[in-house]
Order: C-alpha cells, then sequence, then structure tokens
C-alpha cells in the first residue's frame, strides 16, 4: 500500500540526496548585483535514473484506473494527459491566446488551470487596469506539441510579461524581449518597460495557489533579479521571496519574453504515473510526506546534464542561476 510504503520515506530518501553547499545564497539587494547571484542550493539525486525510475514505480505507485478528473501522467518532456482541462478563451483578467501551431494547446490539470484563473483574478483585483495573455498549456490529450520540447504532461503554461508603455500606462502585453533594465530590446523594439510590480503580483499568486504546487519559473536572470529586488522592498513575507528566489531559474536559452510555468504533479497523479523531474526541494518533500505520498523523481542522464552546461558556458551572456 502506498501508506505503508511512504512511513519510511525519509530513510528512504536520505541517502539519494545530497545537498551541494552548507548554506543558503543570498537573495539580491540590488537589480545591479544579478551577476553575482550563484545557483540557489537545492537537493539533487545522485542515483541512476533508469534504476531509481523502476524501483521507485514498481513500488510506490498504486495501480488501477485514475479516478474521474483530469491525469497528468509521465514527465513534462515525454508524457500524456488523461481527461485535460480546457481553459476557456477568457476570464476575469486574463485572456488565452496560444501560438497557433494547429494544436489547441489549451488543455491542462485542474490545478494548473485553476491556479492560472486564480493569479490572473488577483492581479486584477490588486492592480486593475491590464490582462494577462495565456499561451500555450498542452494538447487535449498531452504529448508533443509543435514549438514545445516539455508542455507534454498538463502541468506547463507560458504566459507573456505584463508590459507598460513610456509614459508609464499599462501597454498591451505582446512577445518582447526585455533587457537587464527592463526595458524593450531587439530590432524595432517598441518603446516599452518590463511591469515588475504587476509580474511580481502573478508569481506571488502562482506561488500561493492553494490547490497547486509550483515547481519552476523559467525567466532570465536580469528579470529575476528586478523581482526580487521589488519582492523584497515591498515588504513581501520573506518564505514567499525566498520561494520566488528557489523556482525562478533561467536555461542556457534565455527566457527574456515570457514566464514559463511548470507545477509538481498533485498527489493523486503520482499514484496514477505522473513523473516530476529535478529539482526536489526540501518543502515539497515535505508536503508530499503530508500526504502519504513519496516523489519518484525522474533523474536525467548525467552525459545529458553536462552537455546542458557545456551549451550554457558556450552561450551565456551574463550569470545566471541556470536550471539544474
Amino acid at each position: 500500500p502506498v501508506g505503508a510504503q511512504s512511513a519510511t520515506a525519509p530513510e528512504i530518501a536520505a541517502p539519494l540526496t545530497r545537498r551541494r553547499h552548507g548554506h543558503r545564497d543570498p537573495l539580491p539587494t540590488s537589480a545591479a548585483s544579478f551577476t553575482m547571484i550563484p545557483m540557489r542550493q537545492v537537493d539533487f539525486a545522485v542515483a541512476s535514473a533508469g534504476v531509481l525510475a523502476a524501483v521507485l514505480s514498481a513500488a510506490l505507485v498504486a495501480p488501477g484506473e485514475p479516478a474521474a478528473g483530469a491525469v497528468s501522467l509521465g514527465q513534462p518532456n515525454d508524457g500524456r494527459l488523461l481527461r485535460g482541462v480546457r481553459l476557456p478563451d477568457r476570464g476575469p483578467g486574463y485572456v488565452s491566446h496560444p501560438a497557433g501551431r494547429g494544436v489547441d494547446a489549451k488543455y491542462g490539470t485542474e490545478e494548473l488551470v485553476g491556479a492560472i484563473t486564480r493569479a490572473a483574478a488577483e492581479v486584477r483585483r490588486v492592480a486593475p487596469g491590464a490582462v494577462l495573455v495565456v499561451g500555450d498549456l498542452s494538447g487535449p490529450e498531452g504529448g508533443r506539441i509543435p514549438g514545445h520540447e516539455s508542455h507534454q504532461a498538463g502541468r506547463d503554461v507560458d504566459l507573456l510579461f505584463y508590459a507598460l508603455d513610456g509614459s508609464g500606462a499599462v501597454a498591451r502585453p505582446r512577445a518582447v524581449h526585455f533587457d537587464g533594465e527592463g526595458r524593450a530590446t531587439g530590432p524595432d523594439a517598441p518603446p516599452l518597460s518590463f511591469d515588475v510590480r504587476r509580474n511580481w503580483l502573478v508569481l506571488r499568486a502562482l506561488i500561493e495557489s492553494p490547490d497547486a504546487s509550483l515547481q519552476r519559473v523559467l525567466v532570465s536572470e536580469p528579470l529575476r533579479a528586478l523581482l526580487l529586488v521589488h519582492g523584497r522592498a515591498a515588504g513581501e513575507p520573506p518564505w514567499v521571496v525566498e520561494r520566488a528566489g528557489d523556482v525562478m531559474c533561467d536555461t542556457w536559452s534565455p527566457h527574456d519574453n515570457h514566464f514559463h510555468v511548470r507545477f509538481f504533479c498533485s498527489a493523486e497523479d503520482i499514484r496514477h504515473g505522473c513523473r516530476d523531474e529535478h529539482p526536489m526541494y526540501p518543502w515539497r518533500r515535505t508536503e508530499l510526506a503530508a500526504r502519504g505520498v513519496l516523489d519518484p523523481v525522474v533523474m536525467e542522464d548525467p552525459h545529458r546534464r553536462a552537455g546542458h552546461a557545456r551549451r550554457w558556458l558556450r552561450s551565456r551572456r551574463a550569470v545566471r542561476q541556470w536550471c539544474p
């Protein structure tokens, strides 16, 4: 039974993980300090991917047909979606505008769709006047969709940044790139700026979502620094600022024109084959232990990880919090 297996979760999990350093990284105190931000300290498993996934899947996943409702199966880069929930085309504070590559990529789990709609409504309540543009989620049954390697299991979504025009008024959101000062950049870039306040508000709402556990937000390191500085200056709860610092990171291909948001598997979906990838934070393990679940984290092949690191070192433009 799942409950019996999960009772020994701490003993099972402990030898499979390690902390890279014995201290926590400081959060930035100014936007200019982003080049000095070291990578966040999270626990990384060091066991073999195939062995770990096979053993834990066989021992800890309850058999049987999933109950009614949407179910995320597999991993974000190799998964599918059962009975996905379609995000309405528009709602309080948001409009759905997927990339339009021949797939109706508006489907996700109940947790993902609920987190999006609540976050948009919260931003509209606190700072009215702007609309959140929601890009791709997943296809109706998950699996690969054009333009993405992930977005396969109903737990990923792209959100365009809120933006301001040259006078400081709310601007129509569009997929423009922003530099380290929060200014639109690139050929023929419009005179827009990164709306730090509203982008922080949507991030905070996603972190505080009651039914969904936020795993990561892909965003460029300079914009990450601007958001963390704003959160601290605004007097946000320290745990929210720290959580934001944990989940925000950058890849070797910078996310400087949208947030790529990913949520963890729900406890129920884990029992039916949903698979989280790294990172696995201590607070996430605490959440799962409270629900009687040990999450089988699927680890990446070490040679693939080394390839990611080499590409990042060749292409980086600044020191970033790289997503492991």
